[in-house]
């Protein structure tokens, strides 16, 4: 799993997928966020990510004008996503 230093790292604009505690770089498709949840300090988020993370699998977490935002996210196509959203 990821840890604090990694959120805390983070500059504004970033981006982390994880998929299964791990951090992942997709090349291809898209990130569909169905649901975000804003946060202030880092240790809230990453103790709500760890939850999302054991319950779905996969979670983005981004950090945009000094707040984190954690979003239970699914990956698709890019034909399933034009559909979907």
């Amino acid at each position: 799993m990821i840890n604090i230093r990694t959120i805390k790292k983070m500059q504004d604009g970033d981006t982390l997928n994880i998929k299964n505690g791990k951090i992942k770089r997709y090349k291809g498709g898209y990130q569909i966020n169905t649901c975000t949840i804003p946060f202030d300090t880092p240790e809230q988020t990453i103790f709500w990510a760890r939850i999302q993370n054991r319950v779905s699998g996969n979670c983005s977490i981004q950090f945009k004008n000094g707040k984190y935002y954690l979003s239970d996210t699914k990956r698709n196509l890019r034909t399933a996503s034009f559909q979907s959203g």
